[in-house]
């Protein structure tokens, strides 16, 4: 009860794309040119950002989705039942009668799964003196580089949650770094990497150097998630590595990296230690995996702090 009214007075700001994500199967993933049959499975309301919004609310967490919609759009309706459902507010959402429906194509194969997101090309969006104020009192704004990147006045907003203490949170994957600055990661106070992002940054260097130079632009964590291995966070003066959680039966990987770094954010958000902050995180995506559809994640507190005293104590 402590811990739900320590997030209750907290409140966090995602901003990011939503979809539909159209689930296929397939025996193996196709050569370049070639034709292969996919079964259709089913459809889900997903997106990176909005899936780990739905686990921040399941928390407890008031979460707020940023986001531009298509206006009047069957599937947009779709979209703001899902997010009502799992407790988001949608009072900053916007829309826009020009852009396409946002999707995803997602193809699972017996070995791992791939995702094909189709580009809406979303206009800028610019946030207003009010929403501005109301991005300073957070506790926290969470996104992607590339989604921080279309707010049209990023470099204020980034330097007013500074001012005000607002940690700014980024989940980066490989193709981030091919599209967004190092300057413009750093801005970041928490970075989460997957393994393959965490290695597309450091380049040629060693993995103490890229730390080092994180740490000397200001950032003060970093958690590299490596699958079935577990996870490693780092800040300066401290390392942490918590394996992966064993004998979960697998169902659906999607969404688990979304769902380990909200439960994070939201460990640190009550205080917890980095020890405890990353082991909570493991249990919460490896219960994840065992659920079907990028919100396999979405559990109450209480629930995913059993799994992780039962497996980590």
């Amino acid at each position: 009860m402590e811990n739900l009214e320590k997030l209750e007075e907290k409140y966090v700001i995602a901003i990011g794309a939503a979809a539909v994500d159209e689930y296929y199967s397939a025996e193996h993933w196709p050569q370049e040119g070639s034709k292969e049959l996919v079964k259709y499975q089913t459809d889900m309301i997903g997106g990176m950002i909005p899936n780990a919004a739905c686990v921040f609310a399941g928390y407890g967490v008031r979460t707020y989705i940023l986001d531009t919609l298509k206006a009047g759009s069957a599937k947009t309706d779709l979209m703001l039942e899902d997010f009502k459902a799992y407790g988001l507010k949608t009072d900053l959402i916007r829309y826009d009668e020009n852009i396409p429906d946002a999707r995803t194509v997602i193809v699972r194969t017996p070995k791992e799964k791939t995702i094909l997101v189709v580009d809406p090309e979303k206009p800028e969006i610019e946030l207003s003196r009010s929403e501005l104020d109301f991005f300073a009192r957070a506790a926290c704004v969470y996104t992607s580089p590339i989604e921080f990147k279309r707010i049209r006045n990023w470099q204020q907003l980034a330097a007013e949650l500074k001012q005000h203490q607002v940690k700014l949170v980024f989940d980066i994957e490989a193709s981030t770094v091919d599209n967004c600055s190092r300057e413009m990661i750093y801005q970041g106070d928490i970075l989460f990497f997957n393994e393959f992002g965490f290695e597309k940054i450091k380049g040629e260097r060693t993995k103490e150097e890229a730390f080092s130079e994180m740490f000397d632009s200001g950032v003060q964590i970093v958690t590299v998630t490596m699958g079935e291995r577990g996870s490693c966070t780092v800040t300066r003066d401290e390392v942490w590595r918590v394996d992966a959680m064993k004998d979960c039966q697998i169902v659906d990987t999607t969404g688990a990296g979304d769902t380990f770094n909200s439960s994070f954010v939201t460990y640190l958000l009550l205080g917890k230690s980095l020890k405890e902050t990353a082991e909570f995180a493991n249990a919460a995506g490896g219960y994840s995996i065992t659920r079907l559809g990028p919100k396999g994640g979405v559990n109450d507190l209480a629930s995913i702090e059993k799994i992780a005293q039962k497996y980590y104590s």
